[in-house]
């Protein structure tokens, strides 16, 4: 496939979509019904994707859509655990073995970790399963309607392991937060998305009141380990649980582009502030991870990570869309000291992505990469390393739009 040609992966929540009957015909003549069944099941409000934790995709390529699928909560809980279900997983047929399905997969699993603990599928199809197996499910038995599995649970407690050792709360940018926020003493703060507490502790620690909010259990439970004094709870950007008015500002630390609903997203946010509060997120944007040079040694990993991110123009639209005024941004250049080993904490330090533990404190490594082309980088990387030949992809990345950015807004 041509690498200029633009593939954008977008939420559908209007129905029929365009081209939907190509989709429908070929499913039909391959012997497929499940097109026709969400078809009928959207036209009838049966299940429009449309609840806590769902979504359903396209793939674009060029502007045409060449596949589609979607996950919903599952109706069966084993254990107790939260399960997703992908569904109406469909690409057509002349442009399968592209890396499409993969991709439009690696983005929903990568969109949803944080909602459920695991995700199952069915299929009958064996090139099906082998697509399935290839991307990290494994088979089931025993489980009716269900062949397939994929434990989120076990990915996080990968990605958990010395967690905290690589990802910690830098300093700088803590200072950033409360520069931003401006929080005063008395007031009530919300860390949204706060993952393992890292600047939930830090900025409670500087005398602030923080609750922390995460989707993930497996990340409270390490947070709870850092602080058992903070009130950590389990929910969502699109599900706070608190009572409205109640919180003086709010923080979003790379966290946005996990949310399943970015407008429901920040208008709960909205509710949850009271008048002329703060919100401060920080992300990266697709413009500026393309400026990664991390690209140059994995371009499909990084691929994989820009497909997640949404763009500033749907972040600044969805949070003026809550009432969120006074937008701002502010862009931040890596610094050399970063304490806080994400996705591009080694731009000044390259020899950072050989140490393991770094790479399982990153998604993108850990979750989403494929693991050849990691080990392939990874050599490249060394080996211009050595040579002092990377220094000149670096130079060849360099540009003035940022890192990553602080984007603010105040509830008027």
């Amino acid at each position: 496939m041509n690498k200029n040609i633009t593939i954008k992966i977008e939420k559908i929540t209007s129905f029929p979509f365009d081209g939907f009957d190509i989709f429908k015909r070929e499913s039909r003549l391959e012997g497929y019904r499940f097109l026709d069944r969400l078809e009928l099941d959207w036209v009838n409000n049966k299940n429009r994707f449309n609840k806590q934790g769902e979504a359903y995709y396209v793939i674009k390529v060029a502007n045409q859509i060449h596949g589609v699928g979607g996950i919903n909560n599952s109706p069966s809980h084993e254990h107790g655990l939260r399960i997703g279900r992908l569904r109406r997983f469909y690409v057509l047929k002349q442009f399968r073995r592209q890396g499409l399905g993969q991709k439009l997969l690696l983005h929903i699993i990568g969109q949803h970790a944080s909602n459920f603990e695991v995700i199952q599928l069915y299929t009958t199809n064996p090139e099906a399963a082998s697509f399935y197996e290839k991307n990290g499910f494994q088979v089931v038995h025993g489980i009716e309607k269900v062949s397939h599995e994929l434990k989120i649970m076990e990915k996080y407690d990968h990605i958990g392991i010395d967690y905290n050792a690589t990802r910690k709360a830098d300093p700088f940018l803590a200072q950033k937060l409360v520069e931003h926020l401006q929080p005063k003493k008395n007031g009530n703060y919300l860390d949204i998305g706060c993952g393992t507490g890292n600047y939930t502790v830090a900025l409670n620690q500087k005398g602030y009141a923080f609750v922390g909010i995460d989707p993930s259990t497996t990340m409270l439970e390490q947070a709870k380990l850092q602080n058992s004094t903070v009130a950590w709870k389990l929910g969502a950007a699109e599900n706070t649980g608190l009572p409205s008015h109640s919180l003086d500002g709010i923080i979003a630390f790379l966290t946005i582009h996990h949310w399943t609903d970015l407008e429901k997203g920040f208008a709960e946010l909205y509710r949850v502030l009271r008048p002329n509060s703060k919100l401060a997120v920080f992300t990266a944007t697709p413009k500026q991870m393309q400026g990664y040079w991390l690209c140059h040694y994995f371009p499909k990993m990084m691929a994989d990570s820009i497909a997640q991110m949404p763009s500033l123009q749907t972040v600044e639209k969805a949070m003026r869309n809550s009432g969120l005024s006074n937008l701002k941004t502010d862009a931040y250049f890596i610094h050399k000291e970063l304490e806080d080993k994400f996705l591009y904490c080694g731009k000044h330090h390259p020899e950072l992505y050989f140490d393991p533990k770094i790479q399982q404190g990153i998604s993108s490594f850990s979750a989403l990469a494929n693991k050849e082309e990691v080990k392939h980088g990874l050599s490249q990387l060394r080996e211009d390393s050595n040579s002092g030949k990377i220094n000149e992809i670096i130079k060849s990345y360099e540009n003035e739009l940022g890192d990553y950015m602080f984007i603010l807004s105040v509830k008027g």
